[in-house]
């Protein structure tokens, strides 16, 4: 059998390379120079350096999110230093029948361009991105905290061994980690939003757990005196409708007709909820083992791929 050779490389074939120098392959087919395209010019600061290609720009300067004026940079801090990668520009904004052309300049817009990747020193990252649950920017002061964000339609964040996440400061060898300002940390949170709806805390799974069980032993304990109950009623029933007693007149008193056909038709259920409460505790047991302590077993409530503190 043969296997067909994978280009692990990706590597363009050279006959493809060829045709694309013969002028083969024109107007942005197989990544070629698309003439017609149009794209906007970025109103560059004074203060900034810019990379461009096209409509992709990696930004070095001060941080703002608008126009000159905005962000700390806008404010002459000192310490407010950014990086802001970002496509798109004005993405949303165009029409798709009258596109921005190079005579056109835009600022920053963070919620108009396509795509972007923005680090600063000093920021108000929450309302830059009109995030407005949670925690915020002032909850921290006034002089702003460094922040890193990341924005587009889709994003994927992906670890071959695993993701981490953490909130708050690390502990070095020289003590307790404080933020980018010096300031101490008394309060961190991971925070993760769906649409516009109030923040609620997460279950932590292994109190989740004891909970459970201490709730499922009270259920059996419970399941156990109402098969007793059943169990006693029969056995109640059953004495009553033979009960015989003796009286002055007759000495000896016959069972209760009435009372004797009531028992003999309630035996069978009696029975049957009997055994239906010791099934039902047998069936219980089960699950709560699946549900609670077999890690393995699909009806296992606790996540084996996240974790959380």
């Amino acid at each position: 059998m043969r296997y067909k050779k994978i280009n692990y490389l990706n590597k363009t074939d050279e006959d493809v390379k060829a045709l694309i120098e013969l002028g083969t392959y024109t107007n942005g087919l197989y990544n070629t120079i698309k003439e017609d395209e149009l794209n906007p010019t970025y109103e560059v600061a004074e203060n900034e350096l810019v990379y461009s290609k096209k409509n992709s720009h990696i930004i070095l300067g001060k941080d703002r999110f608008g126009d000159y004026k905005t962000g700390f940079g806008g404010l002459g801090y000192a310490a407010s230093n950014a990086i802001d990668i970002v496509v798109g520009l004005a993405s949303s904004y165009m029409p798709r029948d009258n596109k921005l052309g190079p005579t056109d300049e835009v600022g920053k817009n963070f919620f108009t361009d396509a795509a972007r990747v923005y680090i600063s020193q000093r920021c108000d990252i929450d309302k830059y991105f009109g995030i407005e649950e949670g925690q915020q920017y002032s909850d921290f002061g006034n002089e702003g905290v460094s922040g890193a964000a990341i924005k587009a339609d889709c994003v994927a964040v992906i670890g071959r061994r695993n993701v981490k996440i953490k909130a708050g400061p690390v502990r070095l060898n020289i003590g307790k980690e404080k933020d980018s300002q010096g300031q101490k940390i008394t309060d961190s949170r991971i925070e993760l939003i769906g649409g516009n709806k109030d923040l609620e805390p997460l279950v932590l799974g292994f109190k989740l757990v004891k909970l459970l069980k201490e709730m499922q032993e009270e259920i059996q304990y419970l399941r156990g005196e109402v098969t007793n109950l059943h169990f006693k009623n029969a056995k109640l029933n059953t004495k009553l409708a033979l009960h015989i007693h003796g009286d002055p007149f007759t000495v000896v008193t016959l069972p209760s007709p009435d009372l004797a056909a009531g028992a003999i038709i309630e035996i069978p259920q009696n029975i049957q909820n009997v055994v239906k409460g010791i099934v039902d505790k047998y069936i219980d047991k089960v699950r709560e083992l699946n549900s609670t302590q077999i890690p393995n077993d699909a009806d296992y409530i606790l996540s084996r791929n996240v974790f959380t503190t």
